[in-house]
């Protein structure tokens, strides 16, 4: 189990090295991996509890998913729409060609997206690898919540959510988790109670505590980087230090999480385990930004 904890360890690091790198986000990865093996829960759980890093790891993967999915299909501020030009659209024969391959409701996108520079071949080979990705978050939001229980579920559906309230695209759901992932999740849920896997492991509850019960926790499992965690991520929020939607939606998933999970009264302290590569990662980047800043 030791060999299995810290193989996921690693997956997590290699996750947020992968995705972050291809967000576009600047940090020092040494000093990220560092500051996660070094904090006192993530360095105890990587040893001791395959579980829970598992959990972390299906996670993680859930969310790079989901913004891997948002980035490159989002109406608003998508990679794919940034990089089309929207001044023109293709002839009508390739808008009928289009419309035979693609449901009617995405013509409309493509009337947007499509330009006389871009071939048609591309967009459409383009759409189909994000489906194909998008189709990959049932199954991590699934192996979140077989390892961790409800509250493996919780986490990273709360920094999703989170992070479309605060861009306003609630409306566009259906193109990050639509129908069909749904059905995914759901026939995963069903097969996994047919063939009676160990149900503990999601419906034993953690005891019930007060309202603040993790703020004491927080500063201790985050030793010996209690202080540095606190004071660049609240004053990178405060100070807007960085504007780019991943650090938002790194920001927004950690500080959704602690709200989300203070507010239910079933609480442990590996629930919020999940937030602490989000926050490694993060503190990195600001601490790069800042010596940056001061040469």
């Amino acid at each position: 189990m030791v060999f299995v904890s810290l193989a996921a360890a690693a997956g997590v690091v290699a996750v947020m090295e992968y995705w972050l790198r291809a967000a576009g986000l600047k940090h020092n990865p040494v000093l990220a991996a560092v500051l996660l093996f070094t904090t006192w829960l993530f360095a105890h759980t990587a040893i001791t509890d395959a579980t829970a890093m598992l959990t972390v790891l299906f996670s993680t993967l859930s969310l790079r998913t989901f913004f891997i999915v948002y980035k490159n299909s989002a109406p608003n501020g998508g990679n794919l729409y940034n990089t089309i030009s929207h001044t023109d659209v293709q002839s009508s024969a390739n808008l009928a060609q289009a419309d035979t391959v693609i449901s009617k409701r995405e013509t409309r996108d493509l009337l947007l997206a499509k330009t006389a520079h871009t071939d048609i071949a591309q967009y459409l080979k383009i759409t189909s690898y994000y489906r194909a990705v998008k189709a990959f978050l049932p199954l991590w939001l699934f192996g979140s919540m077989l390892c961790g229980g409800v509250a493996g579920l919780v986490a990273p559906l709360t920094g999703i959510a989170a992070f479309v309230i605060i861009k306003r695209e609630w409306r566009h759901a259906g193109r990050w988790f639509g129908l069909r992932e749904i059905l995914i999740f759901v026939v995963l849920c069903l097969l996994w109670l047919e063939l009676r896997w160990d149900g503990s492991l999601v419906f034993t509850p953690a005891p019930r505590e007060h309202l603040f019960w993790y703020l004491p926790r927080l500063l201790r499992d985050m030793l010996p980087w209690t202080p540095v965690y606190l004071i660049f991520i609240t004053l990178g929020v405060w100070r807007k230090k960085l504007r780019s939607d991943i650090a938002r939606f790194l920001y927004t998933a950690i500080w959704a999480n602690i709200v989300v999970m203070s507010l239910i009264s079933s609480k442990s302290e590996f629930y919020l385990l999940p937030i602490y590569p989000l926050a490694a990662y993060l503190t990195a980047a600001l601490l790069r930004r800042r010596k940056k800043a001061q040469r």
